[in-house]
């Protein structure tokens, strides 16, 4: 009689029967690696909360800062001034859009490499290095025009960097949970992620607030100060991963394969992938859809809100503090509910809600 295709990926299964050891037991996962893993969320964050989403992109970059002076001088309703910062918008989006196609060729690849080698926390570290130089790279990012798409490409390099680095990162929950508290786990480092952005967005208004205690902030100086100040945050807290959290063992040791070379492997997985486990092929196309939509929504909120629903700073930064407040609790207590109930259930349910809201 015949043997049956298998229905799962049996190399997959494998791997993470090491990386999680032995499934049918719980490991005593030190709380201290566990705190140290989320922090890296927080460190990162206001790299998405801060400069992507809500500060520097939707109030400096595609504000009237980057418009020719005859232009920024007319009144708010003009519709050439309407016109020119959709212009900028449209550029900004151009950008993003080539990041998102460079995250989808090159992410894959590196974390398969750094899969097989086991260098998951080594080249997390210079991903995380790297995201920080680009934050410091955007106090060069003067208010005038000239300046405008150099600090698009610094954006859009910054968000390929940030999301190779968090396929690193992803890829480390399996050293700091277990298969009954990997929920649990993952909810508290998006948590911890957006609580950081809260932080950030508060000390923001402080300073707005406060008037930059009276420094000069012409030429876009605050903007460049925060993006400056970010990168400082991303350096700190993502310390306490580097210290404490392990390296996983590679998933296939003394097996070697080159970048070019792993475009083949990564095909031939995907095509194993619906012959013997379609739903989970399927899962991962619909995941890619999904969080593509996500993207856009991170990208664009800010901008929207600012350039079409002309909400003010001040207005923007406390839209942020409230969205990443109900981020925040949602993905903890989310995580809980994954653990307790199922990912599919509280999938579903989160979907359900999303459209129906």
């Amino acid at each position: 009689m015949p043997t049956p295709p298998p229905t799962t990926d049996t190399d997959a299964l494998e791997s993470l029967a090491v990386l999680f050891q032995d499934s049918t037991e719980e490991r005593e996962i030190p709380r201290k690696q566990v705190v140290s893993w989320a922090f890296w969320d927080w460190a990162t964050q206001p790299f998405n909360s801060v400069i992507l989403t809500f500060v520097f992109a939707a109030l400096y970059l595609v504000s009237d800062s980057f418009l020719p002076a005859d232009v920024a001088s007319l009144p708010d309703d003009s519709p050439v001034k309407e016109a020119a910062l959709a212009d900028l918008t449209s550029g900004y989006g151009l950008v993003t859009t080539i990041a998102g196609l460079l995250i989808l060729f090159l992410a894959p690849v590196l974390g398969q490499q750094a899969d097989r080698r086991g260098s998951k926390k080594r080249w997390l570290f210079v991903f995380t290095m790297l995201l920080a130089l680009a934050q410091f790279a955007l106090f060069f990012v003067y208010a005038q025009p000239v300046f405008f798409w150099y600090g698009a490409a610094v954006l859009a390099v910054g968000a390929v960097i940030s999301e190779i680095a968090g396929v690193n990162y992803n890829a480390l929950l399996v050293q700091v949970s277990t298969p009954k508290t990997v929920g649990k786990v993952s909810g508290l480092g998006w948590g911890m992620g957006y609580i950081g952005g809260i932080v950030a967005l508060v000390i923001v208004v402080a300073l707005t607030f406060a008037d930059w205690f009276g420094m000069d902030t012409s030429d876009g100086l605050a903007y460049r100060l925060i993006a400056v100040g970010c990168g400082v945050w991303t350096i700190l807290f993502s310390i306490p991963l580097f210290r404490n959290v392990p390296e996983p063992p590679p998933s296939a040791p003394g097996q070697s394969v080159g970048f070019f070379r792993s475009y083949v492997v990564l095909v031939k997985d995907i095509a194993r992938l619906f012959r013997e486990h379609r739903p989970t092929f399927w899962f991962l196309i619909a995941s890619a859809v999904y969080r593509d939509g996500l993207a856009g929504v991170f990208a664009f909120g800010g901008v929207l809100a600012a350039v079409a629903f002309g909400f003010g700073p001040t207005d923007v930064i406390l839209f942020a503090i409230a969205a990443n407040i109900v981020a925040g609790l949602s993905t903890i207590i989310a995580g809980r509910f994954d653990d307790r109930f199922g990912a599919k259930a509280v999938i579903v349910v989160a979907l359900t809600t999303l459209v129906v809201v």
